[in-house]
């Protein structure tokens, strides 16, 4: 029997290969787990272009150009940022979908902001969709239910 992730694994690889779209990703607390998580699919290289892992507020300012003002006002850890993650994604790498990272995954409180909080956002051609999730668990649960729900996201959205 198959798991949750590799059920949306082959689920996410049949919509990208049905649709002929490309992908990227920026991550933060997956750390590269969602890249990772793609490259272990056979066939992928045909959509998958590349992913920043953008763990600091700094290299998400530096290399996907998250803005300063943003990071201040809002914090890594917000709607706002997961959104500016997915822009600046999808212009780095050029891809039909960009996908964004950003949360806290333990085991202590990044920004005062609560373990299990993370912001997915899912970029679409021109539109963007972020949403807030509180995952439960530990730091490797947080993370892979995080990169799970980033997939069915992107399935939902094409489908």
């Amino acid at each position: 029997m198959l798991s949750d992730l590799e059920k949306y694994q082959d689920l996410l690889y049949e919509c990208l290969k049905k649709h002929h779209l490309t992908i990227s990703s920026s991550e933060s607390f997956t750390g590269g787990l969602f890249a990772s998580t793609l490259v272990s699919i056979s066939g992928i290289s045909e959509f998958f272009v590349g992913s920043a892992v953008t763990y600091s507020a700094q290299a998400k300012h530096d290399v996907i150009n998250v803005s300063q003002e943003t990071l201040k006002t809002y914090g890594a850890i917000s709607k706002e940022c997961a959104q500016e993650m997915c822009l600046g994604t999808k212009k780095l790498f050029k891809t039909d979908i960009a996908i964004s990272f950003t949360g806290n995954a333990g085991p202590t409180g990044d920004e005062n902001k609560k373990i299990g909080l993370a912001y997915i956002g899912t970029m679409i051609k021109d539109e963007i969709v972020v949403k807030e999730y509180n995952f439960k668990g530990d730091r490797n649960q947080i993370r892979l239910d995080a990169v799970i729900e980033a997939m069915k996201a992107i399935i939902d959205m094409l489908n």
